[in-house]
């Protein structure tokens, strides 16, 4: 019997990560939330961390693994989650920034405006001594095209940028081609994998995709 997994998060999210896993993993993927999880989002944390809660609890216990493919919702609904509900694996999108940021002397990240004020995104920050980080900040109403694309790398010159929200995954060539070898380019799905295979208990399974996921 194939092992169950729930992933949460708006349309855009579910889809990129949701068949992520099911296209790599001998698992079963339900899709949730879609319009419920896009308004969500848009919450204050405490908000978001009680209607994440209630959106699960359908499922929490009942299935192997639930994924949150918001930063919004990992950052501030996942450490609670796993606290309150310790025999479900939950994996978020975002949880292992501060390890890819550690990496690098420069970076710029990407995200919704809303995780940029979470206490756990400051908090990882200030953990990372010595590393320059910039932000390009996308309010999820927006709709981003190529002088979104601009404005973001006004004033970059070289480094790391992280993209830190699935909702523009898709900018993902497009901010390689405007960078060209002053930059490496990555979204945070490869680590989302490998938590996802261990959560999983897959073994053998180091996280490699059959596409060059970093992060």
């Amino acid at each position: 019997m194939l092992k169950q997994v729930v992933v949460f998060g708006n349309k855009t999210s579910e889809d990129i990560i949701g068949n992520m896993i099911e296209d790599n993993l001998p698992v079963e993927v339900t899709k949730v939330g879609s319009e419920k999880a896009r308004q969500i989002i848009g919450e204050t944390e405490s908000a978001i961390r009680e209607q994440t809660e209630e959106e699960l609890l359908p499922y929490i216990g009942k299935v192997d693994a639930i994924v949150l493919c918001e930063p919004e919702m990992t950052l501030s609904s996942i450490q609670f989650l796993k606290d309150k509900y310790p025999e479900q694996e939950f994996v978020g999108y975002g949880q292992n920034l501060s390890r890819v940021i550690k990496q690098e002397h420069t970076v710029r990240i990407l995200l919704p405006h809303t995780v940029r004020r979470m206490s756990r995104y400051q908090k990882m920050k200030s953990e990372c001594f010595g590393v320059e980080i910039s932000e390009g900040e996308y309010d999820f109403e927006e709709i981003p095209g190529p002088s979104f694309t601009e404005r973001f790398l006004e004033g970059f010159v070289n480094g790391l940028i992280i993209i830190y929200t699935p909702a523009l995954i898709c900018l993902e060539d497009q901010l390689k081609e405007r960078t060209k070898w002053r930059a490496t380019v990555v979204d945070m799905c490869g680590s989302l994998f490998r938590e996802t295979c261990k959560a999983l208990k897959f073994r053998g399974i180091d996280g490699g995709l059959s596409r060059d996921l970093k992060g």
